[in-house]
């Protein structure tokens, strides 16, 4: 009710006694950032927001209002850059785990499945030391291969 009669600083009282209760409330942590917002608060509403959006499973909301403010304080190239680095780590994840994979793949002599694998991983990464080893198993691969019949 506060909120909706542009009473903020009255909101936000009833969102901190709302929260020492229910810390984890989505709509409270909505409300209480969204508050801050209003009250020109900008980065105590971006750490609300951010709070809000780790308790929802659609973030779309979130991420529209974040980017806002983001501009607002003047923080949007080091959120995108830290959110390139985040994206860039998890392709490498992805890498690792693919690599992992055409190992077992290798292990269990399935040698054109791993062979698939280790080249999907070569395309996704971008250290240095992950490609030299995944060309050295697809040397491997090779070798294996001459030497013996395909398992598969």
């Amino acid at each position: 009710a506060y909120r909706n009669e542009k009473l903020y600083e009255q909101a936000l009282v009833v969102y901190e006694q709302g929260l020492e209760y229910h810390k984890d409330n989505y709509s409270l942590l909505h409300g209480k950032a969204y508050a801050l917002e209003m009250l020109g608060r900008t980065e105590d509403a971006i750490a609300f927001y951010e709070l809000a959006r780790s308790k929802t499973k659609s973030p779309q909301y979130i991420d529209s209002k974040l980017a806002k403010l983001y501009v607002v304080s003047g923080r949007r190239d080091e959120m995108l850059k830290a959110k390139r680095k985040q994206a860039l780590a998890m392709v490498e994840t992805l890498a690792e785990k693919t690599k992992a994979l055409g190992e077992k793949l290798a292990a269990l002599g399935k040698t054109d499945e791993a062979r698939e694998q280790y080249e999907r991983a070569l395309e996704l990464t971008g250290s240095e030391e992950l490609r030299t080893e995944l060309k050295e198993l697809l040397e491997g691969l090779g070798k294996a291969e001459g030497g013996m019949p395909n398992a598969e």
